[in-house]
């Protein structure tokens, strides 16, 4: 009698399955639970007519659980193998308490030393005031009627004086004489920090000035990655504006909608924000801010939850503020969400905004009537536009390919995993004279010549 083994298979999978149902990719995923025996060659052969739905749900229902108390976590194994680390972690996140302990015992270690060090500078102070002194007083006695003493150096190299070893120049706390001191040195510290974590970076800026200046350059801090922090601190978003940050990216993280609206309100230099896996909530962050951070050219969207067509209607209205702020943006990516054809159709209305970048992949309430709304003639988006990504949009057909004749700076187009839609449809795309340039990479994937020449 079959019995279920781990109780995770109830808590972590039968509580999102309407959602994993979506989002899981079933066909890569079954080659990865057949090489780690989670399912048997005549399993594997029963998938092969069935549907993407009809196979995830068999897997997650009847098949897996069944499969022993180690099934869970080689489960997990495939879908990070089949680069589906989303929705691994979003059924199981890995926890960092053991590499944060690490992560602090190290910070001791080097506190510790960094102590030691300073103790050793304070020493050879000491013992630098000793020597110099020694030095006054021997040359008080030589010219007791001398009303100015002499240099120091000029002594010691008059007379060979050693009352004590010769202690090396240490490093100035003037920044600017540090500077000059270093010489040569500054490019090298600058190439090799080049190499060096963030995390490494802070570290490094413990060790004296010259070496704070050079970690804290904006060049080093273009992007910062706070993905799947639980919190973020208040210092982090001080040292955001700070460095003027162009991208940052909040992905699967615990970011607030206050810090979010303090950072559209205080950072003007951002030009890429990465928003996967947040909660809705957050959005209403743009909606409060003035400006809508006017730099800003790449917006991650990604799996956000129940991302509506509202959601869309009050980030892109077609007489809002939002969308004159919104104007420098050309890359949008609304992966995951449950957008339908009235959200494209604002999209095109939208008309101060010309995207040349969208990703619209399993989107599955989308369908040939939204892609038609979106490369409306009237629009001008359908010239704007040059790189598109369908893949796994289910009610997608031919039609939604042939619209995109309308686009003449088109470059790529993927429309994998679409069901309804077939090769020749990208074949008769690219035999269009309008889009001449194109060419057929793979199954279902359109890219320029140029592109794949460079590639």
């Amino acid at each position: 009698m079959n019995e279920w083994i781990d109780g995770r298979w109830e808590s972590r999978v039968y509580s999102n399955l309407p959602g994993l149902l979506k989002v899981i990719q079933p066909r890569p995923l079954c080659d990865h639970l057949l090489a780690k025996r989670l399912v048997t060659a005549d399993e594997y052969e029963g998938f092969l007519d069935k549907r993407d739905s009809e196979i995830s749900r068999s897997l997650l229902v009847s098949i897996l659980p069944k499969k022993g108390p180690n099934a869970f976590d080689l489960f997990v194994e495939s879908l990070k193998d089949s680069e589906q680390e989303h929705v691994a972690y979003k059924i199981w996140p890995e926890s960092s308490e053991e590499d944060e302990q690490l992560e602090e015992l190290d910070l001791k270690r080097e506190l510790k030393e960094t102590k030691g060090k300073r103790k050793s500078v304070k020493r050879a102070l000491e013992q630098k005031r000793e020597y110099q002194s020694d030095l006054r007083k021997q040359c008080v006695a030589e010219h007791p009627r001398d009303l100015i003493t002499p240099n120091i150096r000029q002594l010691e190299e008059a007379q060979k004086i050693e009352i004590l070893p010769k202690i090396p120049k240490l490093a100035t706390p003037n920044l600017a004489a540090t500077m000059k001191e270093l010489g040569q040195d500054v490019p090298y510290l600058r190439y090799v920090f080049a190499y060096v974590t963030q995390l490494e970076l802070c570290r490094c800026m413990r060790v004296c000035r010259a070496w704070r200046y050079w970690s804290s350059r904006p060049m080093f801090w273009r992007t910062i990655d706070l993905s799947r922090k639980e919190t973020i601190a208040a210092m982090t978003l001080t040292c955001i504006k700070r460095r003027r940050v162009k991208a940052v990216d909040f992905s699967w993280s615990g970011v607030t909608q206050r810090q979010l609206r303090w950072i559209c309100n205080k950072v003007a230099s951002i030009n890429e924000l990465l928003l996967t896996g947040c909660p809705k909530s957050i959005l209403a962050a743009f909606f409060r801010c003035e400006p809508f951070l006017p730099a800003l050219t790449s917006l991650d969207l990604a799996w956000i939850e129940d991302l509506d067509d509202q959601s869309i209607r009050d980030l892109f209205d077609s007489d809002g503020s939002a969308t004159k702020n919104a104007s420098s943006l050309v890359d949008l990516r609304l992966t995951g969400s449950a957008i339908t054809d009235q959200s494209l159709a604002l999209l095109a209305a939208a008309s101060p905004i010309r995207f040349t970048r969208l990703d619209l992949s399993y989107c599955s309430f989308i369908s040939d009537r939204g892609i038609d709304a979106l490369l409306s003639t009237n629009s001008g988006l359908c010239r704007a536009v040059a790189t598109v990504n369908l893949s796994g949009c289910g009610r997608l057909t031919d039609k939604s390919v042939g619209y995109f004749r309308r686009c003449p700076r088109l470059e790529r187009l993927d429309v994998r995993s679409c069901v309804d839609v077939s090769a020749s449809a990208c074949a008769q795309l690219v035999a269009s004279t309008h889009v001449a340039r194109l060419v057929v990479v793979e199954e279902k994937l359109v890219e320029s010549r140029r592109r794949t020449t460079r590639e």
